[in-house]
C-alpha cells in the first residue's frame, strides 16, 4: 500500500531486488513455530546450483541462528562458502554447519554454494535469488583457467558479480561484450567483485582470465 513514487531509495531498493518475483517456493527448515526461523530455497538452474537460505530473528533482542548443511540436504563432509546478501559480505567457507548473529526484528540472507577449489560464481546484488533470475550462464575452463558467463542488465542499472578466488589464482584480464565494466576489485577475503552496466537493457557477456 505504500505509494511507490514516495519511497526513499533504499526502500524502492528493496523492491527491485525482490523483483521480477522468480518461480520457486522456498521451503521453512525446523523447529515449527508459530514464526519460522529458517527459510531454504533451492536454486537450480542449467550452469549450477546453490542454496538461499534466510534467517529471521523476530524476537527483541540479537540471537544466534545457525543450521546444519545435512539439513539443507547437502553432503556433510564437504566445504560450503557462505555470502551474506544484505551486507554485501563474504562470510568464509564452512564445514557441517553454520551460525550467524541475527540483530532483533531483522534478517540475514545467505546464498551457499558448495567450493569447487577454483574461481566459482558467488553471488549479485541484482536479485534475492542471487544468480537465479538474472544469470544466464556460468562456465569453468580449466585449460585455459577462464571463468565465463553471461547475464541480464537492467537499463542504466550497475550490478555487482561477486566471485570465491582461492589461493593458486591470480586475475590478469577482464573481458566484457554488451555491458561497460564499472570496477573489478579484489579483496582480502579472496572475493572479486565486478560492476557491470549497459545503457539499453538486454543480455552480455563477462569473461575472467587467470
Amino acid at each position: 500500500g505504500d505509494k511507490l513514487t514516495e519511497l526513499p531509495a533504499e526502500r524502492m531498493r528493496l523492491l527491485q531486488q525482490a523483483l521480477p518475483v522468480c518461480d520457486v517456493r522456498p521451503l521453512d527448515l525446523f523447529p515449527i513455530l508459530e514464526l519460522l526461523p529458517i527459510w531454504a530455497l533451492k536454486i537450480h538452474r542449467p550452469f549450477g546450483q546453490w542454496d538461499v537460505v534466510s534467517l529471521f530473528n523476530w524476537g527483541d533482542e540479537a540471537a544466534i541462528i545457525d543450521f546444519r548443511f545435512e539439513e539443507l540436504g547437502l553432503a556433510n563432509d564437504a566445504e560450503y562458502l557462505v555470502y551474506d546478501f544484505w551486507n554485501q559480505a563474504f562470510r568464509g567457507g564452512f564445514h557441517e554447519r553454520f551460525a550467524a548473529s541475527v540483530p532483533a526484528r531483522s534478517n540475514v540472507l545467505l546464498a551457499v554454494h558448495r567450493a569447487q577449489g577454483r574461481p566459482q560464481f558467488l553471488s549479485t546484488d541484482r536479485h534475492i535469488t542471487q544468480g537465479g533470475v538474472s544469470i544466464e550462464g556460468v562456465a569453468w575452463d580449466e585449460r585455459n583457467k577462464v571463468l565465463s558467463g553471461s547475464l541480464r542488465l537492467v537499463e542504466n542499472s550497475p550490478s555487482r558479480l561477486v566471485f570465491f578466488v582461492p589461493e593458486g589464482y591470480e586475475l590478469s584480464a577482464v573481458h566484457a561484450d554488451g555491458a561497460d565494466v564499472a570496477e573489478t576489485k579484489s579483496k582480502a577475503d579472496q572475493t572479486l567483485t565486478m560492476v557491470v552496466s549497459r545503457a539499453a537493457s538486454g543480455s552480455a557477456t563477462w569473461r575472467l582470465e587467470f
